[in-house]
């Protein structure tokens, strides 16, 4: 079955691709990855990136979201609550981490607000950090770190929601 999963976003990002009349050779260079590490992925003969950033990046020139991508989906859905309501707030407004970082002027270094985002760590417990980050995303504290808060992008909010019934639905079919 994981095979099956890897194979969809193999052949989704080898779509695209020919979509854009790209060469896997301009691709890899536009990726900044290598041009055989690009054919492996595309040929499966590599498993599809597991990392966030790596996704994002094949993602951001194919002119996809990530979240199209199983492997992007399965780390995002991972994700502690707080760090889950930051990322989506980063992308209703467009923000990335590179943008996050700048606006918390250096309070929090850059592999350790990566490493928040990846779920690698857990969201900051002092109060003053995380009002901080909260407020480099237009959100208060509450708002991004209250599992019942609405205030995030109704969209996003409703996209989950939904997500979240159609699985409980798919469950109790089962």
């Amino acid at each position: 079955m994981k095979r099956t999963k890897k194979l969809a976003s193999a052949v989704l990002l080898r779509q695209r691709i020919a979509e854009l009349n790209l060469t896997k050779k301009a691709f890899a260079e536009s990726t900044g990855l290598t041009p055989e590490y690009i054919s492996r992925i595309l040929n499966q003969k590599v498993p599809f990136p597991h990392l966030p950033e790596t996704i994002e990046r094949l993602a951001k020139f194919c002119d996809l979201d990530p979240l199209q991508f199983e492997e992007y989906r399965t780390h995002y859905n991972r994700l502690p609550p707080a760090t889950l309501r930051l990322w989506q707030q980063m992308r209703v407004t467009g923000m990335t981490r590179r943008d996050l970082f700048l606006k918390l002027q250096g309070r929090l270094s850059r592999p350790y607000i990566y490493e928040i985002l990846r779920g690698d760590l857990p969201f900051p417990t002092n109060p003053s950090l995380a009002e901080d980050i909260a407020k480099a995303v237009g959100l208060t504290l509450p708002d991004l770190i209250d599992p019942e808060s609405t205030v995030i992008a109704g969209a996003v909010v409703a996209a989950s929601v939904a997500a979240t019934a159609t699985r409980t639905l798919a469950s109790a079919s089962s």
